[in-house]
């Protein structure tokens, strides 16, 4: 038999810089203590009393030391930083001044918003920079039929987990043949709150129970935010369904009929990372060879690409929408910022090796996220998601870092000289391993199985710019 009890509050702990009694440290409007003062799971990298705040708050020589402290331990691994993916390589102190006023990007970018402390024209910048950059017209003018093959996007609040979060969601709403903003008549009222609401579409000529069941391929290589976005936003996965509708009846070479969790990579778990070519009919690194692929399977089911969808709208109306039944959401949190640099050095000759296209080029690609702090560099993870079409956030120093960066550095600078491209590139091909040997084992694995990951890690470890 197991009991458990509350713990009596000690009042004579020590706490805070001083070591003081909590009963002697704190006002008379405080609290008994609820802990111990000492439950960390990890321990901690320097004093924790440093730290450690009572009711009565710290002096300012208290706080001076607590902020030196933890500066000193930052800057100390920052000299010799590696296993991450992020550049730390900058300097943005000159926008320091944003920092002492509150600002709110709340909203769609390109609406008006009811906070005039924002920086949305910065951030509409970064978007048409970027639309550019991925090939889709731009800028982001309405929503009328004209316009609906140019982007809609927005910076993100944190890396591009958000971005994968915000492009599945996109994508299951989209399939399961929710009726989207986009989708809304010009005639109906612009100011109506109710002329943006999700109407729950029906298909014209339903062939089968799963018509409106968005299923989710996905790598074991994936970032971990992809599975558990996809718990959270109750996205059915292909091993889900195929246990429970076809349990024992997977079709993969060497499977025995069991579903694999995810999709098989290349080699195994210390493979290069790609999605096995004989496991998804061609689907791997390169997107374009992988749209095409998904593509030519759809094409041959009934009704071939698209689904049709009746929708039904409560003044008795109704219109027929037909929708691609593929999502390609592109999770580019690295290369997505600098392929098409590369690409663009490849034609002028800078280089031999060129990536694989993966942007709004390829009508498979649907959505595409890119971390800002992984090439670029940023005080903390940022980045931007696009779309092709527009769901409808709050990012606002995001902008500045983002602007500041393209606005200071042109195709030219990021698309780099000749040699600095290939000596990256051997970089990666090399058998030399470019990483200390005290490197954390999970991050040393990573890294070598993602080359583009390796060519950036070599880049840092070896002390170069870019």
């Amino acid at each position: 038999m197991t009991s458990v009890t509350n713990l009596k509050p000690d009042p004579t702990i020590p706490y805070g810089p001083e070591d003081q009694e909590w009963r002697h440290s704190v006002s008379r409007y405080a609290v008994d203590p609820s802990g111990t003062g000492e439950s960390y799971l990890v321990k901690p990298p320097f004093q924790v009393r440093e730290l450690q705040v009572p009711s009565t708050g710290l002096s300012p020589a208290q706080t001076k030391e607590a902020n030196d402290a933890t500066l000193k331990r930052n800057r100390k691994f920052q000299a010799n930083f590696t296993g991450y993916q992020a550049n730390m390589l900058f300097d943005y102190s000159h926008l320091k001044e944003f920092l002492c006023m509150h600002t709110n990007n709340v909203g769609d970018p390109n609406a008006k918003s009811n906070c005039q402390m924002n920086t949305r024209w910065i951030e509409r910048n970064v978007l048409d920079y970027y639309a550019s950059l991925w090939n889709i017209d731009w800028p982001h003018v309405g929503f009328a039929e004209s316009d609906k093959e140019s982007y809609w996007g927005y910076c993100l609040t944190m890396g591009s987990t958000e971005g994968n979060m915000y492009g599945l969601w996109t994508a299951r709403d989209y399939l399961s043949g929710k009726e989207l903003e986009i989708d809304v008549p010009l005639e109906s009222k612009p100011d109506d709150p109710e002329a943006c609401a999700m109407i729950q579409a029906e298909p014209v000529a339903p062939t089968n129970e799963n018509a409106l069941v968005p299923v989710a391929f996905y790598s074991e290589d994936s970032h971990y935010s992809l599975p558990k976005t996809m718990a959270l936003e109750q996205i059915k996965t292909f091993y889900q369904l195929g246990i429970k509708k076809y349990p024992r009846e997977c079709p993969l070479p060497g499977s025995q009929g069991i579903w694999p969790h995810e999709v098989p990579a290349t080699d195994g778990p210390f493979g290069p990372g790609t999605v096995d070519i004989e496991k998804l009919k061609g689907a791997y690194d390169d997107v374009q060879k992988a749209g095409e692929a998904i593509m030519s399977e759809v094409t041959k089911q009934p009704g071939g690409l698209y689904s049709t969808f009746e929708v039904r709208y409560d003044d008795g109306t109704k219109r027929i929408v037909q929708r691609l039944k593929v999502w390609v959401h592109v999770d580019g949190t690295l290369g997505a910022s600098f392929m098409n640099f590369l690409e663009m050095a490849h034609k002028h000759g800078k280089t031999d090796k060129v990536g694989p296209v993966f942007d709004f080029r390829l009508p498979s690609v649907c959505s595409i996220t890119t971390s800002g702090h992984k090439w670029m560099g940023s005080p903390w993870p940022c980045g931007i998601f696009m779309t092709r079409s527009k769901l409808g956030h709050v990012a606002v120093f995001s902008p500045l870092i983002l602007w500041h960066y393209i606005s200071t550095h042109s195709y030219d600078d990021q698309s780099t000289t000749k040699e600095q491209i290939n000596e990256f590139l051997e970089d990666v091909k090399s058998d030399e391993e470019p990483f200390p040997p005290q490197m954390d084992p999970y991050a040393r694995r990573q890294s070598l199985r993602q080359p583009l990951a390796k060519c950036l890690m070599a880049m840092r470890v070896n002390g170069r710019g870019y």
